[in-house]
C-alpha cells in the first residue's frame, strides 16, 4: 500500500505540473526559438527521469546484494525525489512571472 500511495502522489504531481510547465516554456518562446525551447524542455525531462531511474535501480541492486532491505532502499529513493521536489519549489520562487496569454487575433502571424 505504501508503494501505491507513493506512486499515486508522484503521478498526481507529474500530471499537475507537466502540462503547465510545457505551456509556459513554449508560450514564452517566440517562433524563432520554439524549437530550442522544446528541445531544452525534452532534455530536462529525460535527464531528470534517467537520473532518478538510475539511482532507483542502483538502490534496488544494493538491496539485493547486501543486507539492506528493499523497503528502506525504496524509501531512500522516494526521500531523494521528495528532496529534489522541495529544492525545485524553492528554486522556482526566483523565476519571474510572464504573461503567456495568446496575442490578440490581429497580432497573430500566419504559419502558412
Amino acid at each position: 500500500w505504501v508503494t501505491f500511495v507513493g506512486w499515486s502522489v508522484g503521478g498526481f504531481g507529474m500530471g499537475l505540473l507537466f502540462n503547465p510547465t510545457s505551456h509556459v516554456a513554449m508560450g514564452s518562446a517566440d517562433a524563432a526559438t520554439a524549437g530550442l525551447a522544446s528541445t531544452q524542455l525534452s532534455v530536462a525531462d529525460v535527464f531528470g527521469f534517467s537520473i532518478m531511474a538510475a539511482f532507483g535501480g542502483a538502490m534496488v541492486s544494493l538491496a539485493d546484494q547486501t543486507a539492506l532491505r528493499l523497503a528502506p532502499a525504496l524509501g531512500v529513493v522516494f526521500a531523494l525525489g521528495t528532496a529534489a521536489s522541495i529544492v525545485g519549489v524553492f528554486a522556482g520562487r526566483n523565476v519571474r512571472s510572464i504573461d503567456v496569454s495568446p496575442p490578440p487575433a490581429s497580432d497573430r502571424r500566419s504559419l502558412s
